[in-house]
């Protein structure tokens, strides 16, 4: 029975991999030994389904002032939303501060040979990145992770300092976990951007799914965004669908009910903006990361609907 056992696995094993083979080669990634990402956060939900095809997708963090990565994830270490333990020679640890971070979070700061001696003819810079012990302040916020006993201890980013919102009642948020929630409830939507700072409630921003055109995008909705309402062909048509209403609002109330921590955390308005973001209309930088400003800049008509008057104080 036991080599009938063994044969039955190996012959799934030969299946599974001559299925996975074809569809690694469709992506490009056939002769990847490893796959790593960076630069922006991925969510864990895309690992995992990169995962559910035969590839583990390491998560490296690092910055130019460290030489490049300070963490990677491994494959006999790996647990995805994670960036993995410190790489060799390199030094982390976390300044918590009481009244903005949460309990187990703080300022991921990071020490080493690699870590670099300050930013040329700009002694003002270097003060502000490196303290007096040698430490680089990376403007993340993060949490250590202990998976294994006695093993390293596995950083996590959960956002960054400037992008923390202050509500009108003193309450900090930060909005990456809440957008990287909302996205992962609802595939259809491709970025969401939180907003509360110094406002009595949060609302949500969100940008549909839409057909690539160059370097931005089409009118057109793809992908898991034209199942929702398929009669919808555009995020302007999605805005006035009740069943898109609808979607979102459950989407929210799952957010609220399971997964918001607090009352600040919690998502009180949405609206679908007409398209989607990119470098080359403005929202995003060469890095793809989220220009926030830009985007509360673009969309202020959007926030007075929300918030009326009230949302002047986003750029007081």
């Amino acid at each position: 029975r036991g080599l009938v056992a063994l044969a039955s696995r190996a012959l799934q094993e030969a299946v599974a991999g001559a299925v996975l083979s074809k569809v690694h080669a469709a992506v490009g990634l056939d002769e990847a030994h490893f796959v790593f990402t960076g630069a922006a956060p991925i969510a864990v939900a895309t690992l995992e389904y990169f995962g559910s095809l035969g590839l583990t997708v390491n998560e490296a963090f690092g910055m130019s002032e460290v030489t490049g990565p300070a963490s990677v994830t491994l494959n006999d270490y790996y647990v995805p939303g994670t960036c993995g333990p410190a790489c060799p020679g390199v030094e982390i640890r976390l300044e918590h501060v009481p009244g903005r971070d949460k309990d187990d979070e703080g300022e991921v700061c990071f020490r080493g040979r690699s870590v670099m001696l300050g930013y040329l003819r700009d002694e003002a810079k270097t003060m502000e990145a490196l303290d007096a012990e040698g430490w680089l302040h990376s403007g993340d916020t993060g949490k250590l992770v202990v998976v294994k006993p006695g093993a390293s201890p596995l950083l996590q980013i959960t956002g960054r300092i400037k992008e923390l919102l202050i509500t009108a009642g003193g309450e900090n948020v930060a909005p990456v976990p809440i957008e990287d929630a909302i996205k992962t409830l609802l595939p259809a939507v491709s970025n969401a951007v939180v907003v509360g700072d110094k406002l009595k409630f949060l609302s949500v921003l969100l940008a549909l799914r839409h057909v690539p055109d160059g370097d931005a995008f089409a009118e057109e909705l793809t992908g898991p965004a034209t199942l929702v309402d398929p009669a919808c062909r555009t995020a302007a048509d999605a805005a006035k669908s009740p069943k898109w209403q609808a979607a979102v609002q459950a989407a929210l109330d799952h957010y609220n009910d399971k997964l918001a921590v607090s009352a600040a955390q919690r998502v009180h308005k949405f609206a679908i903006l007409p398209a989607d973001f990119s470098q080359a209309t403005g929202e995003l930088t060469p890095t793809l990361k989220l220009k926030r400003a830009a985007v509360l800049d673009k969309y202020s008509h959007v926030l007075l609907g929300l918030y009326g008057s009230a949302a002047s104080a986003v750029w007081a």
